[in-house]
């Protein structure tokens, strides 16, 4: 069974490790070079276990299999109360329902938080 859960830091050597596999396979993060682990430590840094910036991880037999995210989605002002969300995954995970998972319970997560709207960007091609 898939446990979704906050992120722990003990979780950043998996989550570069799936983020570095679009960074070097596909388009879609817009990164030209994978990152190592420390790289990654500003990034992971800017979510709480409260709020609305998360860093949810799903988690099975003990392993990290991908995770969801709400950042902050640009820095002016007016912008505050929205939010750029995301999902990766493992590669032998996606299409198994585990990216629909995480993003429920992203969006349940968020529902109690100030957050006006949540973005996500689509980059072609995305099957």
């Amino acid at each position: 069974m898939t446990e979704v859960r906050p992120g722990r830091l003990d979780d950043l050597p998996a989550l570069t490790a799936i983020y570095n596999h679009y960074v070097v396979e596909t388009a879609v993060t817009f990164d030209l070079k994978p990152f190592a682990v420390d790289e990654r430590r500003g990034w992971f840094d800017q979510y709480a276990a409260t709020g609305p910036h998360r860093l949810l991880v799903a988690e099975r037999d003990g392993v990290a299999v991908g995770y969801a995210t709400s950042s902050r989605f640009r820095p002016k002002a007016a912008y505050q109360p929205s939010v750029e969300v995301t999902v990766y995954l493992d590669p032998a995970r996606v299409g198994g329902g585990t990216g629909t998972l995480l993003y429920q319970r992203l969006f349940e997560e968020l529902a109690n938080e100030p957050v006006h709207r949540a973005y996500a960007g689509i980059a072609l091609p995305n099957p």
